[in-house]
């Protein structure tokens, strides 16, 4: 999948091992591609959505924390909100789905799991 819209919520497939039976999907707002004008190779750029909600879409125009901790102390009681960006070359694209794709990887999952808890 290369056709990211704007905006659009989608989801990095991550396993927490080798087998793929421990999905572990993480949510992520595309941003658009190539965004940071010091990088020279083709990079989609991804935010995690709880700070893209929060402070908007990262820009790259002044840096990551915009809100310090003090700020952030009568929205959100004590905890930091830092921004995430996933940076992903062509290649690494294959790792991000829309939500039918998540819908496909959780039913994957699931198929392998069963596959190992049933007896031969």
């Amino acid at each position: 999948m290369t056709n990211f819209e704007v905006g659009g919520l989608y989801f990095w497939i991550q396993y927490a091992d080798r087998k793929q039976l421990l999905l572990v999907p993480e949510s992520v707002v595309f941003l658009g591609k190539n965004l940071d004008s010091t990088k020279t190779d083709d990079l989609w750029y991804f935010q995690d959505p709880r700070s893209y909600c929060f402070y908007g879409p990262e820009t790259f125009s002044e840096p990551f924390d915009k809100v310090t901790n003090e700020q952030l102390g009568k929205i959100i009681a004590g905890e930091t909100l830092p921004t995430t960006l996933v940076i992903l070359s062509r290649d690494d694209l294959r790792q991000v789905a829309d939500c039918e794709g998540l819908a496909r990887a959780a039913s994957e999952c699931a198929a392998r799991r069963a596959k190992l808890a049933k007896p031969e």
